[in-house]
């Protein structure tokens, strides 16, 4: 994993031998995460409108980790939330997420619990069950689901399922 600060001395190097580090700036990490060309990412959306809707292809834009697929079987369960759950509804939208590495599976936990979820283990191994209580307003399970499983898949985990309850 690497850090800006630069990577961890080798376990084998002697304290007396000096440490050599590649320094990153903040620049250079972030050069690394930008996204294509501008006229790549313009034609991505042409191309979603084109297989899905253009509902589809704003919430690309806003949640860029989530599959157009993924965002499409999501939305259509929009008209069944807005029926069992009408705005005013007091919910509790249950996820349940997996990864890989332990590593990703604690940056996801803080990073929710900052956002005001509680976090619990899952029933198998580097899984959590994450956990928010909301009155249902305008799409707010929609947005809830996409949140988390957009930041699920930036850190390379799989987003499993939901589970919604009245309270």
């Amino acid at each position: 994993m690497k850090t800006i600060a630069g990577q961890m001395k080798a376990a084998d190097q002697t304290e007396n031998e000096p440490e050599e580090v590649e320094e990153e700036t903040a620049d250079e990490v972030v050069e690394e995460v930008q996204p294509a060309e501008e006229g790549d990412y313009l034609q991505d959306i042409r191309k979603i409108t084109e297989l899905y809707s253009e509902k589809v292809a704003q919430y690309n834009i806003r949640f860029p980790y989530l599959s157009s697929r993924f965002i499409d079987d999501t939305l259509k369960f929009s008209n069944q939330f807005n029926t069992e759950y009408p705005i005013g509804t007091r919910v509790a939208i249950e996820h349940h997420v997996r990864f890989s590495e332990v590593e990703d599976l604690f940056v996801f936990a803080q990073i929710i619990r900052q956002s005001g979820y509680h976090v619990k283990e899952g029933t198998e191994d580097k899984t959590l069950i994450v956990v928010r209580e909301m009155f249902v307003d305008s799409n707010t399970i929609l947005h809830d689901v996409f949140k988390v499983a957009n930041q699920v898949y930036c850190l390379s985990g799989e987003y499993q399922k939901f589970r919604i309850t009245k309270r």
